[in-house]
């Protein structure tokens, strides 16, 4: 299980409607429930996931920007 937190993790809703797109609930909850280190989730925020994105391709999203 140790092994497990020291990797980063993306999780989605895996929604089929726009009703339900980005409720990340069900996946918190296991994460939760396994005690994964939030600060281990990729795109707990726009901005985390912008930033690991810019830090593995040296590129940013002026478009972005603001997230």
């Amino acid at each position: 299980m140790a092994a497990c937190r020291a990797i980063a993790e993306a999780v989605g809703s895996d929604s089929h409607t726009a009703f339900i797109l980005g409720n990340f609930e069900h996946c918190l909850r296991i994460a939760r429930e396994v005690d994964f280190p939030e600060d281990r989730v990729l795109n707990v925020t726009p901005r985390r996931l912008l930033n690991f994105l810019a830090l593995r391709t040296g590129k940013t999203i002026p478009d972005l920007a603001d997230f």
